[in-house]
């Protein structure tokens, strides 16, 4: 899912590491309503868009890892790909307030 994505991302750029993220994503999926389960486990269609309502910890950690193989790491991603600059991810840092290694965990601790 593009958001899940997204969100590890920045939480990455933030220096968030990978356990938290994929317990976060995971997490999500209990907030997934379930008749919207239903009708993914049916292959249900609505407004011409199939949804998916698992976010299995497995799936977030391959995405992770298929960056980092492709790319080396999240930031040569979003540098290179995204098409950020370094001073963006600094800005960004500097706006959230925090350094890579102050990040709060999906916990709140």
């Amino acid at each position: 899912d593009r958001t899940g994505v997204a969100c590890a991302l920045l939480a990455l750029a933030l220096g968030a590491d990978d356990a938290d993220i994929v317990k976060g994503y995971q997490m999500s999926e209990e907030l997934i309503p379930i008749s919207v389960k239903v009708a993914s486990i049916k292959k249900e269609v609505v407004l011409g868009v199939e949804f998916s309502s698992c976010a299995p910890a497995p799936v977030m950690q391959y995405v992770l890892n298929w960056i980092r193989s492709r790319y080396g790491t999240v930031e040569e991603y979003l540098v290179g790909r995204a098409g950020l600059s370094m001073e963006d991810l600094t800005r960004l840092r500097q706006v959230v307030g925090t350094t890579p290694s102050q990040v709060m965990l999906v916990d709140g601790q």
